[in-house]
């Protein structure tokens, strides 16, 4: 019976770790845009994306990140430009505003 007292409080323990280890990684991802999240540009001009930073404590997520819709800097309009991380079974997603006008209309 000892035994088995002594193996429940192991595997109790265990998955406890197990718990705090998943929060406090979920707790740690750094997902953020470099540069500003509304950007104006002027028709013509070549929009070169700053991107963004996915860390995870000092790990470098960035070749994870997956990157929808471009800016067609040749037609006047608004883009939104998406980024999505999915780390641990969780999805961030971050959005860049994009504008291109005309300024000589």
């Amino acid at each position: 019976m000892k035994r088995i007292n002594v193996l429940i409080s192991i595997l109790s323990l265990v998955c406890i770790c197990a718990l705090v280890v998943v929060f406090t990684v979920n707790q740690n991802v750094t997902f953020e845009l470099k540069g500003e999240e509304n950007i104006t540009i002027e028709v013509n001009t070549n929009y070169i994306d700053e991107g963004v930073t996915a860390r995870v404590f000092k790990n470098d997520l960035s070749n994870y990140v997956q990157i929808k819709n471009k800016v067609d800097y040749h037609k006047v309009g608004t883009y939104s430009i998406n980024y999505y991380l999915t780390y641990a079974g969780k999805v961030y997603m971050l959005t860049r505003n994009v504008t291109v006008v005309d300024k000589a209309k």
